[in-house]
This record gives C-alpha cells, structure tokens and sequence, in this order.
C-alpha cells in the first residue's frame, strides 16, 4: 500500500502532478504566463497542447496521456478548449503552431479528462468576465469541475454602474458571468492577477524623470484625467515615444505586434519602463470599475499608484494614503502637487504598495495561495474562498 500524506498525495513524489492542458501562447496581459510558471514552485507541471507538441504527436482522449505521462494528482483545461474559442482567440495574441492546422486535426481536443479519478479546473484567467455569451455559460454550469476565475465580489452589477455608455464597450456587458460566479461560489478559486517575481523594479526617486503618467488602454476616466491635467498646465505621458514611433511603422507595414513574441516583449518592456520611470502613476477600472492589472503593476513597478478605485480595493488589501491614494480626475492637479512636495511621504506609500503586491498578489504569493486550496480540494474540503483585507481565506 502507498503512504498519503493528509491531502491524499502519495508520500513518494516530492510534488503533486499537474496536467495542465494548454495551448502555446503569448498575451500582452502575462497573468496567465506568471501563474503557469509560479505553479512550478509547488507542484510538478506538465504541459500538453498544441505548440508544446506537434500536432502529430498530440492524442486526443487524456486518458492515454495520462496512461503514458501519469498519474497525475490534477488536471488543469484551458479555457480556449473547454469554450471551444482558440480559432477567435488567435487573432488577438501569439501562438507559437498553426491554430486552424491544429483545429482540423483535433478537433475532439480535449476528450475524456473528465474520466479521471483526480480533480479537474478549468483556468479562466483570460476571461473577459462582462462579455460571456448564454452559450458559454452553458458550457460552465455542465463543466462539473472547480474553475479558476474572478469572484463576484470583484465584478460590479451593472444595475451599480453608472455611465456604462460612455465606454466602447459599455453597452455590450451583461451580468451572465457575474450571475454564475455567484450561483457556484463553492467551486470558484479566485485567483486575480499575478505579478511576475521578476517584474519588480526599484528606481530611486532621483532618477524618475517624468511626474506623472497614465498608462494602458484610455478609459472614459482616464481621458478625463488627462485633459484636466493639461488644462492645469501639467501633461501626463500616456505612452513611450518610442512605442508610437514602433506602432506607427508596424501599421505602415501592417504588422500586428500584439501576435508576435518581440512584439508582445517590445510593448510590455516600454510600458513597464515608462511606469518605473514615472513618480506617480493614474488609474481607473473604466466604468466598470473593474481590478484591472494595472492596479497590480503600478505599485509593482516602483510607482505611486493613484486611482480611481475599483470594485474590492479594500478586500484585494489596498488600503487609502497607506499603500496607494485615492483620487477622482478632478482632484489630480492639487493631488499631485502635494505628492511631489512630500518626497518621503510618497516613497514610503509607493514602498507599502510595492509590499503588499510582493506579499499578497505576486508569482510566490499565488503558488501557495493555490497550494492551499489544492489540498482542500483533494481533501474534500473546498467549499470557495474569498479575499479579505489583502487575505485570501478559505
């Protein structure tokens, strides 16, 4: 008989198994990337799919591949497969295969895996949470397994929302993800961003020469912000002269950097930079109020993060005037006047920040956040999860 430690892991292996059914890609949002590789720290991971094998290697029922790999302690699907969307997603990121070869070859990918006498969780971390269509959701509630994926407490109802309209994609949320989430909160692990160990940068305050930036994606609020800035005499950097420089000539070429790996290298190492290299960084949710990474990064990246707050700042353990400052665009230019004043009041916000993203929401903090619910999982014992106050609590 094989010893068990007291979460069902047999004794002999130093890990437990992970088979984590994946295709090969790259996004310029890493999450996905960094949570995959801090698995690595606690669990021994196999990865299998399409750019990890050739298409002639890959079997299809996961039975075999557990037969010949195995065993395995858990089975991690991607969501590209199991919402049967890897064709729609290829048009927004890189993979590293032929993604319509791979989908005429296999077109039964993955089968069977929910066959197996482990646990099985599907991974959610590219979901768009406000745009899930009535057939996927339907695809979730028959899916049996736990699903990796944002709580509801960090997605607004619409009904609290004001202004949707003024986004571009305001008026194409819905609450279906959200109403799900909520029905099945017993199997949801809510994993949020992760920051990469390697993402952290310290600069030191001397040698930030831009004050104040607004990266990402430029909301409704953001837009606001920037406009009021200027019209106070102050203008924020909203992107690296270098990267309109590369957009510009990549268009003329009709290059697509966000499906290369250089491309999708390129954008993130000047984004990060121009953010270590700003004294304070501004933010929003847009009007959704959504955690976006950029609430994650900022801080991270050496920055003092001001923002607009999203839905659970407090839970996801942001606390005001300690680890970051809370501000409306009409607020900023006074805002920022006073955080450049006080150099040492700053630096200590931005170091609190940089502490809590280490300790609460990076690659490390993941593993073992994961690890242990892992073991409740196989245990028997997981019955959802919840974050409080910078804590995830089983």
């Amino acid at each position: 008989m094989t010893n068990k430690l007291d979460n069902g892991i047999p004794i002999d292996r130093q890990k437990p198994k992970l088979l984590i059914l994946i295709p090969k890609s790259l996004y310029l949002n890493p999450t996905e990337k960094w949570f995959i590789n801090a698995l690595q720290r606690r669990f021994e991971v196999v990865k299998y799919g399409p750019g990890y094998l050739s298409t002639l290697e890959i079997k299809d029922d996961i039975r075999i591949v557990c037969e010949e790999l195995g065993p395995f302690d858990g089975i991690i699907i991607h969501q590209y497969f199991l919402l049967n969307n890897l064709k729609a997603a290829s048009e927004s990121g890189y993979f590293a295969f032929d993604v319509n070869g791979f989908l005429t070859a296999h077109p039964q990918f993955p089968s069977h895996y929910d066959k197996l006498p482990c646990p099985v969780f599907a991974l959610m971390l590219r979901a768009d949470v406000y745009s899930f269509s009535e057939s996927y959701i339907k695809t979730l509630e028959r899916f049996s397994g736990y699903i990796i994926a944002w709580p509801a407490d960090f997605v607004a109802p619409l009904d609290q929302l004001n202004d949707l309209e003024k986004e571009s994609f305001g008026k194409q949320a819905t609450d279906r993800y959200r109403d799900f989430a909520i029905a099945n909160d017993h199997r949801i692990i809510p994993v949020i961003h992760v920051i990469g160990n390697d993402e952290f940068c310290e600069m030191e305050w001397k040698k930030k020469n831009l004050d104040v930036c607004i990266p990402g994606v430029q909301y409704y609020t953001r837009k606001s912000a920037s406009r009021i800035l200027e019209a106070s005499g102050r203008k924020a950097v909203i992107s690296p002269l270098s990267i309109r420089i590369v957009y510009r000539l990549a268009s003329l070429f009709n290059i697509k950097l966000q499906r290369s790996s250089w491309g999708i290298w390129y954008l993130n190492h000047n984004f990060r930079k121009m953010i270590s290299y700003s004294k304070l960084c501004y933010t929003d949710g847009s009007l959704l109020r959504y955690p976006v990474r950029k609430f994650f990064e900022i801080p991270a990246f050496g920055s003092l993060l001001v923002a607009d707050p999203c839905v659970g700042t407090e839970e996801l353990g942001f606390r005001n005037e300690v680890s970051f400052l809370s501000a409306k665009p009409e607020e900023l230019p006074d805002l920022i006047g006073d955080v450049l004043q006080n150099e040492d009041r700053t630096i200590k916000i931005i170091k609190a920040g940089q502490r809590l993203i280490s300790e609460r929401h990076s690659g490390s903090a993941r593993a073992e956040q994961f690890y242990g619910i892992f073991r409740k999982v196989v245990k028997g014992d997981f019955n959802g999860a919840r974050w409080h106050q910078g804590e995830l609590i089983f």
